[in-house]
């Protein structure tokens, strides 16, 4: 799915629950992050903001200073978050997670599945979306849902969740929010790219605003740099939560999100009637295959300033892999 084109990025902000989707189910409003709206250029942050009478901005404070100093996660970890899934009443038994060939992670066939079949199936209480998070972490409840979600992620690792456990850390992840300088300045060679990574940016400089300046306490020192540890949750947030058709959320999907990108994906995410998400074969799968689906996001600056990957260029942007 293309994203807008330039008749959509002067579109306002109609609600705090997020515009910008991922998986490519919605990039109408590409320019309009799930906090503010923009005009000339210059970034109104909203201010309407509800917040239940036992709402303690404390909290967000102590989650605004953890630092992730974790080691990256083990074999163990990620037969750990299996059991827990499944635990939770996953049917994960057509998949499992393995390293895939570039040197991360993905999920495999554990054996055939014909066209149409189904490989595995996640519960509805395991998409984990904004009213979640609020619930958890007592936040407004009109708490974006980006926002709501990347201080949950915080709050996961605080507390030493398998789910966070198995996410990649700074150091195994790169997209705009987290690209160093000089790869940020390889890919400006390319004004298409500058202009993807720039938009991603202001995404994770609108979050963290809104929340020092609206969830955190009104004691906290004003924040003038940016929090790694923080831009990495927004990061973990828009790079592996799905929509599931709606246009007003973002949902948190363990192990389904381990599923790698393809153009040509064998398989796809469907809800059904209960709420649940299922993975199912859109050709015959082998035992051993990799299952890949579609984040239906045709423009390859976007992959990169979401994702970290190019279909088009080597890491940095330097070479042209095909036109």
């Amino acid at each position: 799915m293309n994203h807008s084109n330039d008749d959509d990025d002067d579109d306002e902000v109609t609600s705090q629950d997020g515009q910008e989707l991922m998986f490519g189910l919605d990039f109408s409003s590409l320019k309009v992050v799930d906090i503010q709206e923009e005009t000339n250029g210059n970034v109104n942050v909203t201010t309407n903001i509800v917040k239940p009478v036992s709402y303690d901005p404390a909290s967000v404070d102590t989650l605004l200073l953890f630092e992730d100093t974790r080691p990256p996660a083990t074999e163990s970890d990620f037969t750990a978050l299996f059991e827990w899934v499944t635990k939770q009443g996953a049917q994960l038994d057509g998949i499992c997670c393995q390293k895939d060939d570039y040197g991360g992670r993905g999920l495999y066939a554990t054996r055939s599945v014909p066209k149409g079949g189904t490989l595995a199936m996640l519960p509805r209480s395991l998409r984990i979306g904004q009213s979640d998070a609020c619930q958890k972490l007592g936040l407004p409840l009109d708490t974006p849902d980006l926002t709501a979600l990347s201080l949950l992620i915080l709050w996961f690792c605080r507390e030493g969740d398998i789910y966070a456990q198995c996410l990649p850390r700074q150091t195994e992840f790169t997209n705009a929010m987290l690209m160093s300088p000089q790869v940020q300045l390889s890919w400006s060679k390319h004004p298409e790219y500058a202009s993807a990574i720039q938009r991603i940016q202001s995404t994770g400089e609108s979050c963290q605003k809104y929340i020092y300046d609206y969830l955190a306490s009104t004691t906290s020192p004003p924040k003038t740099t940016i929090n790694m540890t923080l831009y990495w949750a927004i990061s973990m947030v828009k790079s592996r939560s799905h929509a599931f058709g709606s246009k007003r959320g973002y949902w948190l999907t363990p192990v389904f999100d381990l599923a790698n990108h393809s153009p040509n994906p064998n398989a796809v995410m469907e809800g059904d009637d209960h709420g649940r998400l299922v993975f199912k074969a859109l050709a015959n799968i082998q035992k051993g295959e990799e299952i890949t689906i579609d984040y239906q996001v045709d423009d390859d600056p976007l992959l990169v300033a979401i994702y970290g990957f190019s279909l088009m260029h080597d890491c940095d942007g330097l070479t042209l892999l095909k036109s």
